[in-house]
């Protein structure tokens, strides 16, 4: 159950994480900068902690190439979301990198990609999968939609608000 919670807690920190990288690209005027900024301030805080920890793993022996990647793909994820932020809102911004983190964790999973554990895709799995997808859907497609749908509405009314006007004068 601590294990959950943390993880949980790790979730609210990268959901936190967006719009605070956002607000800091913006002030930088540069998604680069903040990237920069963030990493260098997350380095600084791993060492620390990695100093107080009192643990130190050499780095020897062979490793596969994929091994050195997770530090690239946390700056494209992380400069990715501080230049759509802005644009595309807190919810896709936040729900589609959860998207393809349950996916790409199934596809892990299922074929046991970077020495991971294989684990069969289920009925279960695939189920809570099109879940998601159409957790998306009403939360993303269809609320833009209903949007769209009552700002033409609005626009139509005050069109027609207009007209009447202009036969009145």
């Amino acid at each position: 159950m601590l294990y959950i919670v943390g993880l949980l807690l790790g979730g609210v920190a990268l959901a936190n994480q967006s719009p605070i990288n956002a607000r800091l690209g913006a002030a930088l005027k540069s998604p680069f900068r903040s990237s920069l900024v963030s990493f260098t301030v997350g380095f600084v805080f791993l060492v620390a902690v990695f100093l107080v920890s009192g643990q130190y793993v050499p780095l020897t022996g062979q490793h596969r190439w994929w091994i050195w990647t997770p530090g690239i793909f946390g700056v494209v994820y992380l400069t990715s979301n501080i230049l759509l932020f802005p644009k595309i809102g807190a919810i896709q911004a936040i729900v589609f990198p959860i998207v393809g983190q349950v996916l790409m964790g199934l596809m892990i999973d299922t074929f046991g990609w970077f020495a991971a554990k294989q684990l069969p895709m289920t009925l279960t799995k695939a189920g809570g999968a099109a879940l998601l997808l159409f957790g998306v859907y009403v939360a993303v497609v269809w609320a833009n939609r209903r949007e769209l749908d009552r700002e033409n509405a609005i626009d139509k009314s005050e069109e027609s608000a207009l007209e009447l006007n202009a036969w009145r004068v």
